[in-house]
């Protein structure tokens, strides 16, 4: 009994342990101003911002608040997260539409976003959400309901939490806190070339097949989100933001990609558009600077994405018809695409 007493003792102090060395890694994750926290930002402009963009890690690092407010005139906050569930984009949207009158919510639908499940991917998503909350009442709540105890979603968020604390205590011991604040949600990349070599460009060629197999429930969970912003009377825009040629001319499927979007966009009466398919994007955007990878955009070419983006809304806006802005399909903009050249030698 002695023995027992004494073995559960030092459990209980190890336990205590852990929990203390966990809690002083992860707590300048969720410090104002760190990488991963803009709560307090947002809550300084409650009732002021009236254009929300809502994505994960494309949106991100694609859409330049302090750009489009100068061009659109408006107050935006790009509220994306890296790997957001729709349940997450949706939880962290219903706040802001409660505390301030949003005019238009801009929906980032990228290839994969209505692939994902939450179950498969054992809740990578989540930390970045859980910190963007404005309390600790709000955060364990949201856990307890998103992070299941069964299938190893706590030992993933655990992790990730250690790597952004990590991450965090570097920002803020070299002076570098307060990037997503001072970009209202924006978070910047460097350029890094991706373009494809001419040896590879034949080579490359619709060499893996996009998966449009998208889930039922994910549908539902999008369909739910354009319903609630329309209840706050926000017009809605889906919009895909541009990622590489060199993804794009590497896969086949994108139109089945874009007909499947426009279809629930179509239902839901709201606008699509496709910026893999402006006409210019051939002068705005270069795979050799524009991307930090395949399939997101470098600080440059978010700079260049978000007048673009900020040009096209305007003329919108202004009842200006765009639809010639763009090429019907991605079949014709890979016509128009200087890999072509190379393919048709």
């Amino acid at each position: 009994m002695q023995n027992f007493k004494k073995l559960l003792k030092s459990s209980i102090v190890f336990i205590v342990c852990l929990l203390l060395v966990f809690s002083v890694i992860v707590y300048p994750c969720f410090q104002n101003g760190s990488d991963y926290n803009d709560s307090a930002a947002r809550q300084k402009l409650s009732g002021e911002i009236n254009y929300i963009f809502s994505g994960a890690s494309h949106a991100l690092a694609a859409f330049n608040p302090n750009i489009v407010d100068e061009k659109l005139n408006v107050c935006s906050w790009n509220l994306s997260t890296s790997s957001a569930s729709l349940n997450g984009r949706k939880m962290l949207l219903e706040k802001e539409l409660n505390r301030n009158k949003i005019d238009t919510v801009v929906i980032d639908i990228s290839f994969d976003t209505l692939l994902r499940s939450q179950k498969n991917e054992n809740a990578t998503g989540e930390p970045m959400i859980i910190c963007k909350l404005d309390n600790s009442k709000e955060r364990f709540k949201y856990l307890t309901e998103n992070v299941s105890l069964f299938n190893g979603d706590y030992e993933n968020v655990i992790s990730i939490f250690l790597r952004y604390g990590l991450k965090a205590w570097v920002a803020k011991l070299s002076g570098e806190f307060g990037t997503l604040q001072n970009n209202k949600g924006f978070m910047p990349d460097p350029s890094v070339d991706v373009s494809l070599s001419k040896d590879r460009i034949a080579y490359a060629y619709e060499i893996n097949k996009l998966e449009t197999d998208y889930l039922p429930e994910n549908i539902d969970a999008l369909n739910q989100t354009i319903e609630l912003c329309k209840s706050h009377g926000a017009n809605v825009i889906l919009a895909v933001v541009p990622i590489s040629e060199a993804r794009i001319w590497r896969y086949a499927g994108w139109d089945k990609f874009f007909e499947e979007i426009k279809k629930i966009s179509d239902q839901n009466n709201c606008i699509f558009l496709d910026f893999n398919l402006i006409k210019n994007r051939f002068d705005v955007l270069d795979d050799k600077y524009s991307f930090n990878n395949e399939t997101h955009l470098s600080e440059a070419g978010a700079e260049a994405f978000s007048e673009a983006f900020s040009d096209i809304i305007h003329r919108i806006n202004n009842g200006e018809d765009i639809s010639n802005l763009f090429y019907s399909s991605y079949s014709d903009m890979i016509a128009n695409s200087v890999y072509n050249d190379y393919l048709t030698k």
